[in-house]
């Protein structure tokens, strides 16, 4: 009689599609629409498809185990955790005592890349890469890897009975195989396949080597309300029609913090992996860093006329700033960050577009026969952001009224000067300002 031999496999996590709960929150009672909430969210739940896994196990089966405790050993070591060389992922084996086991928080932390950039690893993608290369691979060295796992079994299978604890576990000496491209010496001396160790060895090396890192990108994303007068709660890409879904590490949806602020159509550089799975017509990633890109600008007004819209001030700051102060210290002045669309209280955040400096307008008085060049200074690029008016009186207690101008004209080859033209006075004393507002 034969004693049955040890065999192990990994399973991956049974996947819940993707459902959105079809309720739509309609103004009312905060109990009654939890409550409806959870109605239609039970409803849900009852009726969505389970995967069922089920299936026996293999030979295959254990080589795929053995081969992904590997890669995660391989990955541990070169992150500079040497004891990576002694793992388990199987901590149910009486064997396995000495061996440190691998926790869920650990294995989470290396789908991650880290700061000094190395990559991350999907766990599920490299136990499909590998268990698809070891069951269907027709790559010669893997073939005979295959070889070399079913003569471990079938030398443990039909001596170890005779010979009692002569023989390790064959899952042992697939450890020991693949460390050392060879067998232990009881193994080899039952061995007909020696001649090709070093192609099975080749052939679990390109195997490992077959992982891929996790892929990460960049997109830009516009944040969209699904109901008319409520916050931001779906993005799609910009400039196209792709919904994108946003998820943490542990696979639960990634929320936006109540102090980010962020504004239907607002713009947000999303960094992360773009290996989840997706359904159609979607984009779903792993958040590895979020930044807002551009707020819209409010079109309400600038009561302290300050040239800085109120409701913006007030979503960022709370009450009035000064406009051409650098509350976030990234170089960029308050005011153009909010002409562009950028936060100001995050100095990653910044515009894409170049720096410039907004002052109170220096004024130069230049006759110029019939008229009077009032020259002042202003970025070109925003000059048209913005209405520029002229007062002026015979006395500095006197009134000061409109007067009119022709402007702001740009001064050839002088950058960011402008006149604004106004006749010349008819008295030899008068005083001048100009006041700027933003255009509506």
């Amino acid at each position: 009689m034969r004693l049955g031999r040890e065999l192990v496999g990994l399973v991956p996590v049974p996947r819940f599609p993707a459902a959105q709960v079809p309720y739509t929150y309609s103004g009312g009672n905060l109990i009654t629409e939890a409550n409806g909430w959870i109605a239609a969210a039970s409803n849900l739940w009852v009726g969505m498809p389970r995967e069922i896994s089920k299936g026996d196990l293999t030979i295959n089966d254990t080589l795929t185990a053995v081969l992904v405790e590997q890669k995660l050993s391989e990955i541990l070591v070169a992150r500079g955790l040497t004891w990576g060389t002694n793992i388990t992922i199987f901590p149910f084996r009486a064997s396995d005592i000495g061996r440190s086991n691998l926790t869920r928080s650990l294995l989470l932390w290396l789908e991650k890349e880290t700061t000094n950039g190395l990559p991350g690893w999907r766990m599920e993608t490299i136990y499909r890469t590998v268990s698809n290369l070891v069951e269907n691979s027709t790559n010669v060295n893997i073939a005979w890897l295959r070889a070399v796992a079913v003569e471990i079994y079938d030398i443990c299978s039909s001596y170890n009975n005779e010979n009692p604890a002569t023989f390790v576990p064959p899952l042992d000496e697939l450890r020991y195989f693949l460390r050392h491209c060879t067998y232990d010496s009881n193994y080899l001396s039952r061995s007909t396949l020696t001649n090709v160790f070093a192609s099975a060895c080749a052939g679990a090396n390109a195997v490992l080597a077959a992982v891929p890192t996790r892929p990460i990108t960049n997109v830009l994303v516009v944040a969209i309300a699904s109901a008319h007068g409520r916050p931001a709660d779906t993005f799609q890409i910009y400039g196209g029609t792709t919904s994108v879904m946003l998820y943490k590490n542990d696979g639960s949806p990634y929320d936006l913090p109540d102090s980010f602020g962020v504004l239907p159509g607002s713009l947000l550089l999303v960094c992360g992996y773009a290996d989840l799975p997706t359904p159609p017509d979607s984009l779903a990633l792993e958040v590895i860093s979020v930044s807002l890109a551009s707020i819209p600008l409010a079109s309400d007004s600038d009561s302290d006329r300050n040239l800085l819209v109120d409701t913006w001030e007030k979503l960022f700051f709370g009450s009035s700033v000064d406009p051409f102060g650098d509350w976030d210290g990234d170089g960029y002045q308050n005011l153009q960050e909010m002409l562009d669309g950028a936060d100001p209280r995050d100095p990653f955040g910044v515009p894409f577009t170049p720096k410039v400096r907004f002052d109170f307008p220096y004024l130069e008085l230049i006759q110029d026969n019939e008229y009077l060049r009032i020259r002042f200074n202003w970025p070109e690029s925003y000059i048209h952001r913005f209405v520029f008016g002229v007062k002026g009186a015979p006395q500095l207690d006197a009134p000061f009224r409109d007067v009119a101008f022709i402007g702001p004209i740009g001064v050839p080859y002088l950058q960011d000067t402008f006149d604004l033209l106004v006749l010349t006075p008819e008295v030899s004393t008068y005083f001048y300002f100009i006041y700027v507002g933003l255009r509506e």
